[in-house]
């Protein structure tokens, strides 16, 4: 299997999911956290990939943002209000941040 066809499952996996999690919340939210993460974890597999791969990935990816998103929806409009914690900054952003410094400091600012 692929890189592409394997990251492809992921996602159509946790997309499962995460339409499932909206149908058996009640007393207690789920662990968004871990689906968060586990969707940042998917992006950042898919743009590690040669661009062609990545953009083929892409509207996967949009649909499983946007079934995260109205699991969120479905979760707060049934009283769930466990808020998620904010998401953690991506590889890539730490990574343009540290250049950023690293380029001040090159240049003496």
């Amino acid at each position: 299997m692929s890189d592409v066809e394997r990251l492809r499952t992921d996602i159509r996996t946790l997309g499962d999911e995460i339409n499932t999690i909206a149908h058996t919340a009640g007393t207690k939210a789920p662990d968004r956290r871990d689906m968060e993460g586990r969707v940042i974890a998917l992006c950042e597999a898919a743009s590690s990939l040669p661009a062609a791969e990545a953009r083929s990935l892409a509207a996967d990816l949009n649909t499983l943002i946007e079934a995260l998103n109205a699991a969120e929806a479905r979760l707060r409009a049934s009283g769930v209000t466990a808020d998620s914690p904010a998401p953690r900054p991506s590889a890539h952003a730490a990574a343009a941040a540290y250049g950023a410094t690293a380029a001040a400091r090159r240049r003496g600012s």
